[in-house]
């Protein structure tokens, strides 16, 4: 395969002013200042000499530098012979020397300019180009490579997710997974070591639910993959160590069966570089060598791989010290793994359970708006989003399903619990009740952590105890404190409602009783206060109110809306008595508590208005239906132009 190019990973290259200000630059900066000096007060030939000696010291403090660091080319090397040596420290020695002398150049034309008043112009200006513009131009340099091979990149592969799944018991070792486009010699090869190990030491059956879910139905690997545009073959090598047999073989790649879309975002970047999207590309292996090949759940191949005559048992052997490595088996474990004569049967009740579709539904009940993610036996893990609010039925066909993920949506989208059912049980209670149609019945409650779980057949209840649920404390804390408070909030308003309802009614005496019950449940609530110093007036008329008047402020100083409210309420009540300039200040004060209520200043400019101050009273006006806030009173202002004239 060495004819062929393979995908390579493009690094932006890095570049920064800082460092480029407080790096090289400094750097010049200093030595060009040292050289400076020396030139004008010393000489050419003695620094001349500085840089002879500068250069070599240097160079030793490189060369030390190099060898006393991991990344360092001599780092715990063997020993060279003394000739090389001495030909690496010329050529660094010389190097360095080199760009002493570019540096300084400009600093010698500066110097004989100073004493002998000649100027060489042109030296000058290309060597400021090359000492300040050099590391630029490489940037750009390095930049337009790095742009030229991403649009090369873009054009020859594209990126998909790509898994490989297989059932553990199998005792599988994949050594190779590559695709290939012939035609152009093009090829990417997956990096299979980072697949998912299993500790076989612990017997598979004494895990919990969704710890063997998780070994059972996800993906042994799972990345983006680049892959070549138009590729026709796939090349997969394994060894199937159950069966002591090495597949090898290079199968045809339906790339036409792949179902492409381009990718809308990120939407600063170009059409050919953000490339185009298609299903997750699921490879399946199974016994005696059979692989199937899915774009998202639809099989576009199945194929039985060739048996391999070229593996030596040398080979092997070291296959399966790499599977034992990976797996955690000593001697005795694996000896058991493939003695054990239950795990033929198994694979197959997974390998049915995985690929047999049954109808079924999902019955939700949650007392809020939740989001279900469910997930199945199938080739890949389908999630399917349910919005609950109260109870939901939803019907599915699909595999069995093994997971649900249960999102409270009051604090955006959160996920406070996890359901993980045992399949295979499942599939035991459906063979043992003769019927593959059933139904599941969920009820969730995030405020109490409540969650329960049932399955119905042909309508009767079975207690189906093969489940566990996961909880997300710290997110589900959250979600309570959030529902605590909405409910609380939606008790206020509750209260707020009916005393204002027995307000408008004129239901004074009920509304004062209420009022006064409410304020016994939360005597810290502001609103309360401010409906009870309007039933006072109701009731008892304002003198009352101004009796009373420190008591409401002191219990609504704690808070500035509530507090607004009381003010406003007793410039109002001067409003009324047509007591003009004692109710401006109660307007002010409500105002400047809580800016955002415009009817306050609106109460101000009609105040104005009334007290005959005219361009006040118009420049409030004309501000309130800038803030969007249009009545007749604020029309009449303006129309009047601030001329009160009743």
């Amino acid at each position: 395969m060495k004819e062929y190019s393979l995908h390579k990973k493009n690094e932006r290259p890095y570049f920064s002013w800082n460092e480029y200000i407080f790096t090289p630059i400094i750097t010049f900066l200093i030595t060009a200042i040292i050289s400076y000096l020396s030139l004008y007060f010393i000489g050419i030939i003695f620094t001349s000499l500085l840089f002879l000696m500068g250069s070599a010291i240097i160079n030793f403090i490189w060369m030390g530098y190099m060898k006393a660091t991991p990344n360092g080319h001599h780092y715990r090397g063997p020993k060279i012979p003394a000739f090389i040596a001495l030909l690496d420290f010329l050529r660094t020695y010389f190097i360095i020397l080199s760009i002493l002398v570019v540096i300084n150049i400009g600093v010698y034309v500066l110097v004989v300019y100073q004493k002998e008043n000649v100027f060489y112009e042109t030296i000058f200006y290309f060597w400021l180009a090359v000492v300040f513009g050099g590391p630029i131009s490489y940037f750009f340099y390095k930049y337009a490579l790095y742009t030229f091979s991403l649009y090369g990149q873009a054009l020859r592969y594209t990126r998909l997710r790509f898994k490989i799944k297989y059932d553990p018991e199998t005792l599988i070792l994949i050594d190779e997974v590559s695709f290939l486009n012939t035609t152009k010699k093009r090829m990417a090869s997956c990096f299979l070591n980072r697949g998912q190990e299993i500790d076989f030491s612990i017997p598979l059956e004494t895990y919990s639910i969704s710890k063997k879910n998780d070994i059972v139905f996800s993906s042994r690997f799972s990345e983006y993959a680049f892959i070549p545009i138009n590729t026709n073959i796939i090349k997969v090598a394994c060894y199937a160590i159950a069966e002591n047999t090495y597949y090898e073989d290079e199968v045809e790649f339906p790339y036409s069966k792949l179902y492409f879309d381009q990718n809308k975002y990120p939407l600063n970047s170009p059409k050919i570089l953000r490339g185009k999207k298609t299903d997750t590309l699921t490879l399946s292996f199974y016994k005696k060598g059979k692989i199937k090949l899915f774009s998202g759940q639809n099989l576009i191949l199945e194929h039985d791989l060739k048996t391999s005559k070229t593996i030596l048992e040398e080979e092997k052997n070291i296959k399966i010290d790499t599977f034992k490595r990976k797996m955690a088996c000593n001697d005795m474990v694996f000896s058991n793994l493939k003695c054990d004569t239950g795990i033929l049967k198994r694979i197959e009740k997974r390998e049915l359970i995985s690929q047999k579709i049954v109808a079924w539904n999902l019955i939700i009940k949650t007392q809020q708006k939740h989001v279900i993610e469910t997930t199945d036996c199938n080739n890949q893990s389908v999630d399917i989003k349910i919005a609950a609010i109260e109870e939901i039925t939803t019907p599915f066909k699909s595999t069995l399903p093994y997971a649900f993920m249960c999102y409270c949506n009051v604090l955006g989208r959160r996920k406070w619990v996890e359901i993980q059912m045992d399949p295979e049980k499942l599939y035991d209670l459906l063979i043992d009740k003769n019927d593959y149609k059933f139904e599941i019945h969920m009820s969730l409650n995030a405020l109490t952590a409540e969650v329960h779980l049932d399955i119905k057949i042909k309508g009767n209840l079975c207690h189906f105890k093969a489940w566990e649920k996961i909880i997300y404390q710290e997110s589900l804390s959250e979600i309570q404190e959030k529902l605590h408070k909405e409910n609380e909030r939606n008790r206020k308003n509750s209260l707020w409602n009916g005393i204002n309802k027995l307000i408008q009614e004129k239901e004074y005496s009920l509304a004062e009783e209420k009022c006064y019950q409410a304020i016994k449940e939360y005597p810290l609530d502001a609103i309360l206060y401010f409906y009870e110093v309007r039933i006072l007036f109701y009731l008892h008329g304002k003198e009352a109110c101004y009796n009373k008047e420190a008591y409401f402020i002191e219990k609504t100083k704690h808070d500035p809306f509530g507090l607004s409210r009381i003010y406003n309420n007793y410039g109002c009540l001067c409003d009324f008595n047509l007591e003009y300039e004692k109710a401006l200040p109660y307007f002010e004060k409500a105002a400047a508590l809580f800016p955002e209520e415009i009817f306050y200043t609106a109460n101000i400019a009609e105040t104005y208005y009334k007290l005959k101050r005219p361009t006040e009273a118009i420049y409030l006006a004309k501000e309130t239906q800038k803030r969007g806030y249009i009545s007749d009173v604020m029309n009449e202002i303006i129309n009047n132009k601030g001329r009160f004239l009743k």
